[in-house]
């Protein structure tokens, strides 16, 4: 799998998108037979549990975004949550700009 470098960080430079994913048995089969891959998530999309899943005890890189109407009211309380879905985060960024 080919991979760049960002800083100190290794990243596939394929990734895999879970909006509509149902469950999580596609993404293990795709991190078993393909190695370490980019998963893409979002609470929005409520796939982070079933991403979680899929990663834990494999090697991926996840990135999820935060929507940033939650940012403003609390950020500790959206990251916290999404971590506890995850277990783990690679990349963490807003979903889009916040006016605010």
């Amino acid at each position: 799998m080919n991979t760049i470098a960002l800083g100190h960080h290794i990243v596939p430079v394929i990734g895999l998108g879970t909006n509509g994913l149902k469950n999580a048995d596609s993404l293990k089969y795709a991190l078993d037979k393909y190695g370490k891959l980019l998963i893409d998530t979002a609470p929005s999309y409520g796939t982070e549990g079933l991403v979680g899943e899929a990663v834990r005890g494999r090697d991926a890189v996840v990135a999820t975004k935060i929507d940033p109407r939650y940012m403003a009211v609390d950020p500790d309380v959206s990251i916290t949550e999404t971590l506890h879905r995850l277990e783990t985060v690679g990349l963490l960024q807003t979903h889009w700009p916040n006016p605010h």
